[in-house]
């Protein structure tokens, strides 16, 4: 027994000191990180099978102390979250119990100060917040500061799901909102917002909507929305998010000073028109389900658009699977709202974060207009046009007033992101390649410029001088391959392709103006030299490397000239024919004053059949302007000069070298044996 009781007394000696220590810090550990102070207000559903059939399904601890916060509830009867969150009084902190909440009136915080409002559990879809019949909006602050919104999930409102205006210091985390009428979250005029880990999907407009506000977005999910992210007019640093599987990933439109980084951007192809559950009201649609029916239509296949912003950068992030274009720049010419300090540099197009690849139709599309934009692309990116302003090059910033004129043809008429009436032409709303308008304007532009060369060649050839088959034949042949070129670019997308039917135009044009020069247009071949040489320049511009200190598109100099072109070759065309002074009117002369050596005697080549031949081949070129008949050359005198002959100098025309052999032999053998001789 003593033996014992000193083994009992060395215990306590030895461990004592250790459970003071562990005592003294576990105290220390508590002051120093204060447990969350419990909830001010407790909301719950009073169906106790539902409540511990979703509580059972949460981790441990938070587990334990829903049960605590459920008795709390039933005994205070808070059972409607409309009439809390209405009643709150600044410094309020309510939390929501596992459960489903319908409400008939939205929950509204207006002129408050401090509010809390949070689901304790383990994830947003544990606590559910539906909108019941017609109900417009399930929560709006307004004109409120200091808001935390945590742990929540919106269905099914009409209008939007969240609407914060006129606010501030707004934290919006692990918040889900789906299968809204029009927006998931929708900040008005709102400045320090933070939203961190929310999701927004089956939206009929945006999953998130900002307009005049300020903050930043981390680490959020938006999918199958028209738009995963529309932000007007705000500033917004983006960080981490993933957008995928919406009409249009992003749209920043007139937005000033954002930042988007890390982030993955793919798939954003979605057709809403395969839901089949859009006839049915908002209420009745299955929540896990999630289904976008959008009331107006939109464009589709663009994973960002930057359109009419300033100061926006977009380093990091990954592109891939867009069967549009990954990123849109585009501004606003009419209306004299063009992108401004717009860099996209470091990013992965066609490239899963996951790894992989998975490429896009198109990873940059430009329309060519905005003031010191830049992109930093690799050699295999897909752009449009194929040459981009690239960032830190040394030459200077590209600033464009006016971009590429089809182009910004393209953006007037499709460059709204939302369309109250289907428009045609428009590849980002799902038209085929030859309904496009790219297709169609270069279709336009290929007959008219070639028929545009075919009236200058019909006004040369009512010139002073006609010109020649071979300049003619050589011109129509490179302009037939620029009119294939360009109808082959505009129905693959391809720049490349459309520099080089640039360049066969400028090419046609120099061998046609030169023709038209001799030919007596002389206005009309230099204006085609200008002409020419601004195609080369707008070909290098679209594939080489983008001219710098260019107020326009080169696009828009060469279109600008041909009014005046086809003015002076209306002139030329309608003038009446000059003469040429050194013509002479043709004289008849009888059958003995022909030369004997020009005559043609059947009796000749009779037995001869080679020579027959030889004798209809010169005939022929001569017919076909190879040469012309020999005119007969007049007795050279002692005293009279030497090169006194009036032999006509032959035309050149088409290169039938056999025919033109066949005639330099039977010339050589009649002159031979039937000219005569010069006599003293």
């Amino acid at each position: 027994m003593f033996r014992r009781a000193l083994l009992n007394l060395a215990l306590i000696a030895i461990t004592g000191p250790a459970i003071v220590l562990l005592t003294a810090t576990t105290a220390n550990a508590q002051t120093d990180d204060e447990p969350p102070k419990p909830p001010d207000v407790v909301v719950c559903d009073p169906d106790e099978d539902e409540f511990h059939e979703r509580n059972d399904e949460i981790e441990f601890g938070i587990r334990m102390e829903n049960r605590d916060l459920f008795k709390r509830c039933l005994e205070a009867e808070t059972f409607d979250l409309s009439a809390a969150v209405t009643e709150a009084d600044d410094g309020t902190s309510i939390a929501v119990l596992p459960g489903h909440y319908p409400v008939t009136e939205p929950l509204e915080l207006t002129g408050t100060t401090d509010i809390e409002l949070y689901g304790n559990a383990a994830q947003p879809d544990d606590i559910v917040i539906e909108a019941d019949d017609d109900l417009a909006t399930l929560l709006a602050v307004r004109d409120s500061t200091a808001t935390t919104l945590r742990m929540l999930t919106f269905l099914h409102g009409n209008d939007n799901a969240v609407d914060i205006r006129d606010s501030a210091d707004v934290d919006i985390t692990a918040v889900v909102a789906k299968n809204n009428g029009r927006n998931g979250f929708l900040l008005n005029n709102t400045d320090e917002i933070t939203m961190t880990k929310t999701s927004a999907s089956g939206n009929a407009a945006a999953g998130l909507h900002w307009n005049a506000s300020n903050g930043s977005v981390t680490a959020g999910k938006y999918q199958h929305n028209r738009h995963g992210l529309h932000l007007r007019d705000s500033s917004v640093d983006i960080e981490t998010v993933s957008v995928g599987r919406n009409l249009i990933g992003t749209y920043l439109d007139e937005s000033t000073t954002v930042r988007i980084q890390d982030g993955d951007w793919y798939e954003n192809n979605l057709n809403p028109l395969r839901d089949n559950d859009c006839d049915k009201p908002l209420f009745e649609r299955s929540p896990s389900s999630v289904q976008m029916c959008p009331s107006v239509g939109s464009s589709s296949g663009i994973g960002l658009w930057i359109h009419g912003s300033t100061d926006v950068t977009v380093t990091d992030n990954h592109f891939w699977g867009h069967r549009g274009t990954a990123v849109v720049a585009t501004g606003d010419g009419v209306n004299n709202q063009a992108n401004d300090t717009i860099t996209v540099q470091g990013n992965h197009f066609g490239e899963r974060k996951q790894g992989g690849s998975q490429h896009n139709h198109t990873d940059i599309w430009w329309d060519g207009q905005g003031e010191s934009l830049c992109f930093d692309v690799d050699t295999s990116d897909v752009t449009r046009p194929a040459a981009l302003p690239a960032c830190d090059d040394g030459i200077g910033p590209v600033n464009r007033y006016l971009g590429d004129p089809v182009s910004t043809l393209k953006t007037e008429y499709c460059g709204q992101p939302d369309y109250q009436q289907p428009q045609d032409y428009c590849d980002w709303l799902g038209a085929p390649a030859s309904e496009r308008l790219e297709f169609r304007v270069a279709l336009a532009v290929a007959v008219g410029m070639f028929v545009l060369t075919g009236l200058g060649w019909l006004a040369a050839a009512r010139g002073t001088r006609p010109p020649g088959f071979n300049s003619a034949g050589v011109s129509t042949l490179t302009l037939a391959a620029a009119v294939f070129l360009t109808v082959a670019a505009a129905w693959s997308n391809r720049s490349d392709y459309e520099a080089l039917a640039l360049v066969m135009w400028a090419v046609a044009w120099v061998i046609a103006a030169r023709a038209w020069r001799v030919s007596g247009l002389a206005a009309l071949a230099w204006l085609s030299y200008i002409v020419s040489f601004l195609l080369v320049v707008d070909a290098t511009d679209r594939a080489v490397w983008t001219v710098p200190y260019l107020p326009v598109s080169p696009g828009w100099l060469w279109l600008a000239l041909l009014p005046v072109w086809f003015v002076v070759m209306f002139f030329y065309l309608v003038r009446k024919r000059p003469t040429d002074p050194d013509d002479q009117p043709p004289q008849q002369r009888q059958e003995e004053e022909i030369a004997e050596y020009n005559r043609f005697h059947w009796g000749d080549f009779h037995g001869q059949p080679r020579t027959l031949a030889r004798a209809i081949s010169g005939k022929v070129s001569v017919w076909l302007g190879h040469g012309s008949l020999k005119t007969p050359t007049e007795p050279r005198s002692k005293s009279s000069p030497k090169s006194t002959t009036t032999r006509a100098t032959p035309k050149r025309g088409w290169a039938i070298y056999g025919v033109t052999y066949a005639k330099k032999a039977l010339q050589q053998r009649f002159s031979s044996t039937r000219t005569p001789k010069c006599t003293e």
